[in-house]
């Protein structure tokens, strides 16, 4: 891999950053876009030194984890460079989102509110808010 890998999100991912953000943002919207900012910012620190993180084999081969505040981020090395996998809560239940494989575990919940985009697993309750 070279100096700095090429980073890549899941859409799984994207969604998981859309949702953080939309839950800061009904309390205060400049802090959701700076919150989302910071976490791509740690994103983008990956591609540069992908060796960041411990290995959680326990929820799937080959992923690892970031802590970010709160927040976990959930990553793989590919051929050519970062994937980010999941953004979660630290607080979340993270062995039924991911099984034995790199790839997170199909989800089946209800359809999400944002049209053409996969439903992602949320929660009984709202995350805490961020730091």
């Amino acid at each position: 891999m070279s100096a700095t890998a090429t980073l890549e999100f899941s859409t799984l991912a994207r969604n998981d950053l859309l949702d953080i953000a939309r839950y800061i943002a009904r309390d205060n919207p400049l802090r959701a876009r700076s919150f989302v900012s910071d976490l791509r910012e740690q994103c983008i620190l990956l591609s540069k030194q992908p060796g960041l993180g411990v290995a959680r084999a326990d929820l799937a081969e080959n992923l690892r984890m970031l802590p970010f505040s709160r927040y976990l981020i959930f990553f793989s090395e590919t051929k050519s460079g970062i994937l980010i996998e999941r953004v979660l809560h630290s607080a979340r239940n993270l062995s039924p989102l991911f099984n034995t494989s790199s790839n997170p575990v199909p989800d089946t919940s209800p359809p999400a509110s944002r049209a053409g985009n996969p439903p992602i697993k949320t929660g009984n309750w709202p995350a805490p808010r961020p730091d």
